[in-house]
Parts: structure tokens; C-alpha cells; sequence
């Protein structure tokens, strides 16, 4: 049984470790977010966008403000905030994805539920994609 009140969903940070952090540990991790995906690849922008480090910041505590999303990974927060911030998400797909992934982030879990039926016909929620090194 998963920890409720766990800092970690899928073995990554999540906003429970983000609510608790100091500023230079929010400035920390975002600035070796930002270095570690830009090493890894072309879709850093993806991750990372290309605000500063205090809008980042700033959407993050934001984001992290509202108690549902708690569980969410911080690189998955950062990741649907680039994305809503490029206006590529309708208002419909924002509600349906936040839906979703509040029901799949479970926090103290080191795994990754299996993905949905590659049939379904609902939308898959965007999720960023694991580097493979």
C-alpha cells in the first residue's frame, strides 16, 4: 500500500516535495531539470519550455496550489503546464487530461501503471515520454 502523503508518484518528486521546498531547492531543481533534459535531447522544450526559471517556478506553485494536484510528478507538471501555455490543449482536453491523471498519479508508487487499451477510443492524456539512456 502506497504511502499517502508520500513526496514521490512513480519514483519522481512530486508536489508535495514542491509545497515543502525551500526557494533555492524549487531554484535547484528546476536549473538541473532544465541542464539534465537539454543533455538528453531535441524535445527539451518539451520539459523544460522557454520562460525563465522564476515562470517556471511561479506555474509550478500555481499548479501546485490546488490540492488535487499534489500527486502529480513535477517533470509531468512542468510538462502539461509548456504545453497548456502553447495553447496546443482545448479547454475540453485540459479538464479530461487533469481528470485522468489525477486518478492514475498514485503517490508512493515506484511504477508506472499500464497504459489504457490502445483501442479505447477516449484521448490519450499527453504525458511526457521517459529517455532511454
Amino acid at each position: 500500500q502506497p504511502a499517502p502523503n508520500s513526496e514521490y508518484t512513480w519514483g519522481h518528486r512530486n508536489g508535495r516535495y514542491w509545497n515543502a521546498a525551500s526557494f533555492a531547492a524549487k531554484l535547484g531543481f528546476l536549473v538541473g531539470m532544465s541542464e539534465g533534459v537539454r543533455w538528453v535531447g531535441p524535445d527539451s522544450e518539451k520539459f523544460v519550455g522557454t520562460g525563465t526559471v522564476g515562470d517556471g517556478m511561479k506555474a509550478l506553485d500555481g499548479f501546485f496550489a490546488d490540492a488535487k494536484n499534489w500527486n502529480f510528478p513535477i517533470l509531468a507538471a512542468q510538462s502539461y503546464l509548456i504545453t497548456k501555455a502553447k495553447g496546443e490543449l482545448t479547454p475540453e482536453q485540459t479538464e479530461s487530461y487533469l481528470s485522468i491523471m489525477r486518478q492514475r498519479f498514485v503517490p508512493g508508487t515506484m511504477e508506472v501503471p499500464n497504459e489504457p487499451d490502445e483501442s479505447a477510443e477516449a484521448e490519450k492524456p499527453i504525458l511526457p515520454q521517459r529517455s532511454k539512456i
